[in-house]
């Protein structure tokens, strides 16, 4: 019999120490401390009567950033985040999921595409391809949006190359071009969301005068008090949603502003791989953030068979980037 810990590693094998649980490496990859940061109250007593305790939300964590040593850097650690959202089951007949799962987006209905690798009986082989998860389960709500793996991994590995050898050549005229790209890219966005955050935050006002006016009313005796707490509910959920909405907005705001840093992180990342005969799950992932799949183009009702798909590579850091280099 394997000789067992004690304590807290009591299940432990000591014949086989470096055997971690998948959920015990899921609970790693997620901890903050491995960027060099300090966390405290991550859990809470649920009674002073009690030494049981439970998590607290993540909202409540007091974090203290770069107090240590970094294991990992940050755009690493988010990533890594990142891909963990995602759920990536393999198929009875494959034991590993398709690395493309999660990055592939219908651009009609906005959703994730879904990997089909069922078996054609047909033709006597496997389907290595994705469609429009809403398709999937309700063919009147979007349409098919087909495309095979192996066409979105070499359009990508294929622009990649491009990219690669027009940033070697042509590096100062590559970051001037990508520099007004996002500057005019962000720049409508953020004056899109500080309209939005304006907007949000007089209704905010509006609705305390009217919780106000409400709460006087009650007292006169102008509405009832079930009729008070209705409206009043209502109001503070509208305030607690707007509210929810202004944070989001003014950390898009913030992000927007850091956009100079954003394109040097990308011209390293492009430098850094000299090397793109063939496209690694570490580079599709370091450099892609998502991929738009249109569908095909159309002669009256019917699809083009033959018709190529128009395929959108939005990058990590940048968005997305002309595809026409040369």
């Amino acid at each position: 019999m394997a000789e067992k810990g004690a304590g807290r590693f009591k299940n432990l094998s000591m014949a086989d120490p470096y055997k971690w649980s998948a959920q015990s490496i899921s609970n790693i990859i997620a901890m903050p401390e491995y960027m060099g940061h300090t966390v405290n109250f991550k859990t809470c007593k649920v009674s002073y009567k009690t030494k049981a305790k439970e998590k607290s939300p993540r909202e409540s964590w007091a974090v203290f950033e770069n107090t240590q040593e970094a294991v990992i850097d940050k755009d690493t650690w988010e990533l890594a985040q990142k891909l963990r959202k995602t759920n990536r089951r393999a198929s009875q007949s494959e034991s590993v999921p398709n690395r493309l799962t999660g990055l592939l987006y219908c651009a009609d209905c906005g959703k994730k595409m879904s990997n089909d690798r069922s078996t054609d009986y047909k033709a006597n082989k496997k389907r290595n391809n994705y469609l429009c998860s809403t398709y999937r389960h309700d063919t009147a709500a979007c349409t098919i949006h087909y495309i095979r793996s192996d066409e979105v991994e070499s359009a990508i590995l294929d622009f990649f190359k491009k990219l690669s050898i027009y940033v070697k050549a042509n590096e100062a005229d590559f970051v001037r071009g990508l520099c007004e790209t996002v500057s005019i890219r962000h720049a409508e966005a953020t004056e899109s969301a500080k309209q939005t955050l304006s907007d949000n935050q007089k209704r905010c006002s509006e609705l305390d005068i009217l919780i106000k006016k409400l709460y006087e009313d009650k007292v006169f005796g102008v509405i009832t008090k079930k009729r008070f707490e209705i409206l009043v509910g209502e109001y503070e959920g509208e305030q607690e949603k707007l509210g929810k909405d202004n944070i989001s907005l003014e950390a898009g705001i913030n992000k927007f502003s850091a956009e100079n840093t954003n394109i040097e992180k990308f011209i390293g990342l492009v430098k850094s791989h000299t090397d793109f005969t063939e496209l690694t799950t570490a580079a599709l992932h370091k450099f892609v953030d998502k991929v738009i799949i249109r569908e095909r183009g159309k002669r009256g009702r019917k699809k083009l068979s033959g018709a190529a798909h128009r395929i959108d590579i939005y990058f990590n850091f940048v968005g997305m980037i002309n595809s026409s280099l040369n």
